[in-house]
């Protein structure tokens, strides 16, 4: 994350990635605002890395003018990736969550009160937050809370 280095002067809340828009700049990055994700191809294997660097090196200004690869985020899509980011950050606070869903997380999503079953979450009246069980889980934890349509989305995404 940059910022500028006089962030001191600068007086309000401070960013958060797990609620705030973000810009991804460069090859592999992602973006994102509350209702779309959106980034440049990527890959995790070594001729499917290159091969994309190389078209991304490749690309003229105005290819940069729209996404070609993203996602629009219904509400309930909303709601998971709040709870996902910032379950798996520091907790996910549950007025927060409220003042910005008008619901509560538990209710939404009761799968949680089976991770907290397993010994993976704990839950109190403000905040549901992993536990080191959880934390040590925490690659599955977030694609089990995957909307079946972002399920079906990712099937269907072209693997390089």
């Amino acid at each position: 994350m940059f910022q500028r280095s006089d962030t001191t002067a600068i007086e309000g809340p401070a960013y958060c990635c797990q609620s705030d828009g973000m810009i991804g700049v460069g090859c592999g990055a992602r973006s994102y605002t509350q209702r779309l994700h959106y980034g440049s191809p990527f890959a995790v294997g070594r001729a499917s890395v290159e091969s994309i660097l190389r078209d991304f090196l490749t690309l003229g200004v105005a290819d940069f003018g729209c996404a070609s690869n993203g996602i629009w985020l219904d509400e309930e899509d909303q709601r998971r990736r709040f709870l996902i980011l910032t379950l798996l950050y520091a907790g996910t606070s549950r007025s927060e969550y409220h003042a910005r869903f008008g619901s509560d997380p538990i209710a939404d999503f009761p799968c949680l009160v089976q991770f907290q079953t397993r010994g993976w979450l704990t839950i109190s009246p403000e905040l549901a937050q992993l536990t080191s069980a959880g934390i040590e889980r925490s690659d599955t934890i977030g694609p089990l809370l995957f909307s079946d349509r972002v399920r079906r989305l990712m099937e269907r995404y072209p693997c390089r």
